[in-house]
């Protein structure tokens, strides 16, 4: 999601692929800027909005980040992980030597994935949930900001992005084949970066 933030905003940076070395934090994505290193992508997301949009992220907004973040991207994360052919075809995406090891091992992550998923997230709700929230969010808008697309609108396309560059059909189910939250992606569509 953050690759699909910088490409939108066209932000001159370097992509380092793994963690970062020296660092403490283990997870990826790591931001550095002007010496000063940002981890967590919910937090990114904050910190980039009044860089990139030139505003605050109001407290909805924030909200509709954190069910981003810690909602609908580990809920897709379930979809394709229960699946061996979702995520055999996913693993290319991972890129080598990650990708190879999620196609030779599809059968057992499938089998332990999920239910490991769900242990370390017990609120997390089902993709159907999801649709209704952000429909919800989106109402009348156009965009989740308004009349033009935010950094909330590309965060959220970034987190569908593997998905859908998989081909996996947990985005369908997500976005429906109709109403407010497919014409919201199919308006934001045309203008994503490829970032694969």
């Amino acid at each position: 999601k953050i690759r699909t933030i910088l490409a939108w905003y066209k932000v001159n940076c370097k992509v380092v692929e793994g963690k970062k070395p020296g660092s403490e934090y283990k997870k990826v994505p790591v931001l550095v800027t002007h010496n000063r290193q940002i981890n967590d992508s919910y937090i990114m997301v904050i910190a980039l909005a009044p860089i990139l949009d030139g505003v605050q992220l109001t407290k909805e907004m924030i909200e509709i980040e954190e069910m981003t973040t810690y909602g609908l991207m580990i809920a897709l994360e379930l979809e394709v992980v229960g699946s061996c052919t979702a995520l055999i075809s996913c693993a290319p995406s991972f890129g080598c030597p990650l990708g190879c090891v999620v196609a030779s091992c599809a059968c057992i992550i499938c089998c332990v994935g999920p239910g490991r998923l769900r242990k370390a997230n017990p609120e997390l709700k089902g993709l159907e949930h999801y649709t209704k929230a952000y429909t919800n969010c989106l109402g009348a808008k156009q965009y989740f900001h308004g009349d033009k697309p935010g950094i909330i609108d590309v965060s959220i396309c970034g987190v569908l992005a593997p998905f859908v560059h998989s081909g996996h059909n947990s985005v369908n189910k997500f976005l429906g084949s109709s109403g407010p939250l497919f014409e919201w992606y199919n308006k934001m569509k045309p203008n994503l970066p490829k970032i694969f």
